[in-house]
């Protein structure tokens, strides 16, 4: 008989011994609002508020190294208040938030992001926010996927711009000139797509920030028109003016400047080189870095 409770007791223990580890590293339901996380000791109101700060920055501001450093701080307070309310249901649209956060900043591919999207992935891969994250991260970052997002409400409102002469236009109505006539001067803005790759490896390159400009070089993110390779390496520069016009033997061309600034951290070597743009769509080939 008391081999029999004894076997009894081992096997209750069985049972309850993994719950039971569960609840000691991960709480069920919300985290409460008293409750800090990451190195820094961040609440989760915290959290919102600086993904609500994110969400408000512009498209120059965002590229500032010191708010990736900031974006990596969030990145470390979500990922422990995931481990420790991994059921908590603001999660899903936080991890969201956080990885368009990064996709803006040019950044996506980095460490951070991918180790929050992986846990995302595999946390949450039937949430709604986890498609639309991988669709943020791998597919361009369509606002559209955004719909009823607090992300989506901090958008610029897209209006019609006043005619101005291109060195006035600010960089918050750039985006809404992308693909027109310029009616300020008649001139055709045109698109620049090309691959960035390793020169050795010929491995895709994702992270690096391509500027393409007419007449001369030029990396000013509040004047340059630009793009950030995807994960697969390719870019797609829209709204560049079109060059001046340059003779050529019975024919004209149109050189537009292109620079490549490498991802962040890596030890590539700056890029810069010449494509003639007489057709509007403009591709530029393969693009090799090298350290």
């Amino acid at each position: 008989m008391r081999k029999i409770v004894v076997c009894i007791g081992f096997l209750l223990m069985a049972l309850i011994l993994p719950f039971s580890l569960r609840s000691a590293s991960a709480a069920a339901g919300p985290a409460p609002a008293d409750e800090y996380f990451g190195r820094h000791q961040v609440s989760i109101l915290e959290i919102r508020n600086r993904l609500d700060a994110f969400d408000a920055k512009s498209d120059t501001d965002i590229l500032d190294p010191d708010a990736v450093v900031s974006l990596d701080d969030l990145q470390d307070a979500i990922l422990d208040w995931q481990k420790k309310y991994p059921d908590d249901p603001w999660l899903p649209r936080s991890f969201m938030r956080l990885l368009h956060a990064y996709k803006r900043a040019g950044v996506a591919s980095d460490p951070a992001a991918t180790s929050a999207l992986a846990v995302m992935r595999s946390a949450y891969p039937d949430a709604e926010e986890t498609a639309t994250a991988v669709a943020i991260v791998y597919g361009g970052g369509d606002n559209a996927l955004l719909a009823d997002s607090p992300i989506a409400t901090a958008q610029p409102v897209t209006v019609a711009p006043p005619v101005v002469l291109d060195d006035e236009v600010p960089w918050a109505r750039f985006r809404t000139l992308r693909g027109y006539m310029d009616e300020a001067d008649d001139r055709m803005r045109i698109a620049v797509s090309g691959l960035v790759i390793d020169a050795q490896t010929q491995s895709p390159i994702a992270g690096a920030v391509v500027f393409v400009g007419p007449n001369t070089f030029a990396s000013d993110v509040s004047s340059t028109p630009f793009a950030v390779t995807d994960y697969d390496g390719t870019f797609s520069v829209d709204g560049v003016s079109l060059g001046q016009a340059f003779a050529g033997d019975g024919w004209y061309w149109h050189p537009e400047y292109i620079v490549v600034r490498p991802p962040r951290g890596s030890r590539y070597a700056p890029y810069r080189g010449v494509v003639d743009a007489s057709n509007r769509f403009v591709d530029a080939g393969t693009i090799r870095l090298r350290e």
